[in-house]
């Protein structure tokens, strides 16, 4: 709403051809003029959205720059630190081993939902999702679901963040239709896939917000995350325990945590007190990334992601959390 009067304004007053090279702007001012709800207070605003000019309309050639095609997803391999990342974490696994800091992992409890008797909507099959990927991502969705059930009260309101199409969250609201369900996603075209499922399902206690997850600024009394990459679980967490809220996390991308405005790692004084530097607490994580099965370094792999969520159970456990540190079921659907 803050971008179109600029767009707008820019559609009104700049001509310029090849087209083309703005199809991803065009196609969302499309949309956000198709929408009636905009579209009438635009016209209430005194602008008046017009039909997407043709290339007869464009008027002056401009130059179109080169432009480097480098990812911008710090999470991307190509932005890993190669020096940090192939070195030993021996040192640092000594020095937590001398402070006896282990993975203190708990009973796993899982129940595998019936997806042939829920609506079909609900199916991560509906969400985009290639055929291949189908059977372990139901397996995480009852990992994750098994546990929220478990700790929801009725009435409560959930948070999903990095909700992508809803896949956790459907299901809670589904399953908890006394309960508010918000669904947090800064992707447009997931967030899209989730509300049409939504209300495929005519679900009435869900609730989307496309943003980013440290701009939802709202009371809630439980946060759920699935595979939110390196900083963002711990961003989640953080809000989680701002707000005295119960969580489930599972993270993912352990390579891409690293310090920012909002957090400081290691995250627990437990951790800190045992002298551990930023640069070796990178390198735990950078370690516990190479966890692929049969590989020589994947018990070491596994070892590092055990103590960087041991960072994040201590923390809570400092804000006075009883917390359960868990591997999802079956272990082969994720590590």
């Amino acid at each position: 709403m803050i971008v179109f009067p600029c767009v707008h304004y820019f559609m009104e007053n700049l001509s310029f051809s090849h087209l083309e090279n703005f199809e991803n702007v065009l196609n969302w001012y499309q949309r956000m003029t198709n929408n009636e709800q905009i579209r009438e207070a635009a016209i209430k605003c005194g602008m008046f959205p017009k039909t997407i000019p043709t290339s007869s309309y464009l008027k002056p050639s401009i130059t179109i720059p080169t432009i480097n095609q480098d990812s911008l997803y710090k999470r991307d391999p190509s932005h890993s630190k190669m020096r940090i990342k192939y070195k030993n974490p021996t040192e640092t696994l000594q020095l937590l081993e001398k402070f006896k800091i282990y993975p203190e992992y708990s009973e796993i409890c899982c129940t595998q939902l019936d997806w042939n008797n829920l609506p079909k909507e609900l199916h991560p099959a509906t969400g985009d999702l290639p055929a291949k990927r189908l059977e372990r991502k139901c397996q995480q969705i009852e990992s994750i679901v098994t546990a929220a059930l478990k700790i929801a009260v009725e009435g409560q309101t959930i948070v999903e963040f990095c909700a992508g199409g809803g896949h956790v969250g459907l299901l809670l609201a589904y399953f908890l239709p006394k309960c508010k369900i918000i669904l947090i996603e800064n992707k447009e075209s997931s967030m899209q896939r989730a509300f049409l499922r939504a209300k495929a399902l005519n679900l009435k206690n869900i609730v989307f917000y496309q943003c980013n997850l440290d701009y939802f600024k709202r009371s809630f009394d439980m946060g759920i995350s699935l595979h939110a990459c390196g900083v963002a679980t711990d961003l989640v967490i953080q809000q989680c325990l701002q707000q005295q809220a119960s969580f489930v996390c599972c993270p993912c991308c352990y390579g891409g945590i690293q310090d920012t405005h909002l957090l400081q790692y290691p995250l627990s004084n437990t951790f800190r007190t045992t002298g551990l530097s930023y640069k070796n607490y990178t390198l735990l994580a950078h370690c516990a990334d190479r966890n692929e099965v049969n590989t020589p370094t994947a018990k070491q792999g596994e070892l590092c992601m055990g103590l960087i969520d041991m960072d994040r159970v201590h923390l809570a456990q400092e804000y006075k959390y009883v917390v359960k540190l868990t591997t999802l079921h079956p272990k082969s659907c994720s590590p």
